[in-house]
């Protein structure tokens, strides 16, 4: 068994085995940067190509980098057409990110024959080279169909709330999942949300997801809640549940955050460009940990950690 081979076994069975694993995410396109985190330590690197800039050409130097290093890869592709995936496969990519559906805010929804239309060569083609793949969808017909390529994750931005068969599949084949609050939908969310006690709201809705869940037979382990800051949420929404992020401890299951680049952080600063909103993310970050929160999603993981470093060294003088 070569180098690859044996990386991708041990990351399908540390992904099997439900462990906890830490990954940085590029979305710059230079090499350096992913050779940095590389050498940091990450279990995998996860290369931003549908959200970013960074073209095939980079994506598979960044590859390249990656099996330099010896750290499995996950490209998010922005295409899934066979000429586009098949030069990363080829360059030696161990995990695919696999989504067919933009939930931008903004975007509209696709029927599930679009859906599956954009994805099912690409899946033949990971199947046939055995690669790991996550897959992102909200409709339980598309899980199904996906089940013979054996997805290793399912990730539902809609908490359930657009299909409520998905809850079966997941229960049947044992997969790991988060439960993101979503007020409406992508295409929605954004359009004047309202609550009444935003805090209590999302409280009631993991609750009554969770109930849900255990009742359907899913296992406590599987479950991970994401309270969606941005996900149909003003600025004084975001602001109040990260101030009170720690009451949704009392659920018993770890919190999810993606507090990085996001517009409240433009919203207060005045900010415009996302890769400028650095310093929000680290400040807000940090007062969610101290808040208790398990797992952060950031862009700028490096920096990010120096600030969680540096703030602790001082918390013990």
């Amino acid at each position: 068994m070569n180098n690859q081979n044996q990386r991708q076994q041990k990351l399908k069975q540390s992904l099997r085995n439900r462990e906890q694993l830490f990954a940085a995410w590029v979305s710059y396109a230079h090499p350096s940067i992913t050779e940095t985190f590389a050498k940091a330590g990450f279990d995998f690197i996860a290369i931003d190509m549908e959200h970013s800039t960074i073209s095939l050409n980079e994506g598979q130097r960044i590859i390249a980098a990656c099996q330099s290093e010896g750290v499995p890869c996950l490209p998010r592709p922005v295409s899934h057409s066979n000429d586009y995936i098949k030069p990363l496969l080829e360059s030696g990519a161990d995990i695919i990110d696999i989504g067919g559906e933009s939930t931008r805010p903004g975007s509209k929804g696709i029927t599930s024959k679009q859906e599956w239309n954009r994805i099912k060569k690409t899946l033949k083609i990971i199947n046939k080279k055995k690669i790991n793949f996550s897959l992102d969808t909200r409709k339980s017909d598309i899980m199904k169909k996906s089940i013979k390529f054996r997805p290793n994750l399912i990730n539902d931005v809609s908490g359930f709330s657009y299909d409520d068969k998905s809850i079966k599949f997941l229960n049947k084949h044992n997969i790991p999942f988060v439960i993101n609050h979503i007020q409406g939908t992508p295409a929605t969310m954004q359009k004047k949300p309202k609550y009444r006690n935003v805090l209590l709201d999302v409280y009631d809705f993991f609750e009554e997801k969770i109930k849900y869940c255990r009742t359907n037979g899913i296992k406590h382990n599987n479950i991970i809640i994401d309270p969606g800051i941005g996900f149909g949420k003003n600025l004084k929404h975001n602001m109040n549940l990260i101030s009170n992020i720690s009451i949704f401890h009392s659920l018993g299951f770890p919190i999810l955050l993606g507090l990085s680049r996001k517009r409240f952080i433009k919203d207060i600063s005045g900010e415009n460009d996302t890769k400028e909103r650095l310093g929000g993310t680290i400040s807000s970050s940090i007062f969610a940990m101290m808040q208790g929160v398990q797992i952060f999603r950031v862009h700028d993981v490096k920096e990010v950690i120096q600030g969680i470093k540096i703030f602790k060294e001082l918390l013990k003088n």
